[in-house]
């Protein structure tokens, strides 16, 4: 009865939570996902997500979509702010590569707005 209990707890926890996230922040979860879909796209190869890896990417660009608008809601000032969000995304860059098979990870350098950022890290 006490795990059940505890199992009930736990997932009312998760639902509310789950309701409690921003619409701000799902905004810039679903952004980034289009942007990084968007990314994959060469002509002449199959390099779309699956599920599992959506799954990943959804979970990882949610926590970086809330930490991205704590800092934009924040009242930093705009060196701050470019300072901030460049710290996140050198955090999150090598987390979302880790999701991509070898191929998908040459097409997303080589996309047009990833190309300069790592060409400059190589």
């Amino acid at each position: 009865m006490k795990y059940l209990f505890i199992l009930l707890f736990a997932a009312f926890g998760l639902t509310v939570s789950a309701q409690n996230t921003s619409p701000d922040v799902n905004q810039l979860m679903e952004q980034e996902l289009k942007m990084i879909e968007k990314d994959l796209v060469k002509e002449g190869q199959n390099t779309s997500l699956t599920s599992e890896q959506t799954a990943k990417l959804k979970d990882l660009l949610k926590v970086k979509a809330e930490k991205v608008y704590a800092v934009r809601e924040g009242g930093f000032g705009k060196m701050e702010m470019s300072t901030a969000l460049k710290k996140i995304n050198a955090e999150f860059d090598p987390a979302i590569l880790e999701v991509f098979t070898a191929e998908q990870k040459a097409v997303f350098k080589a996309s047009p707005r990833n190309k300069r950022k790592y060409l400059r890290k190589n």
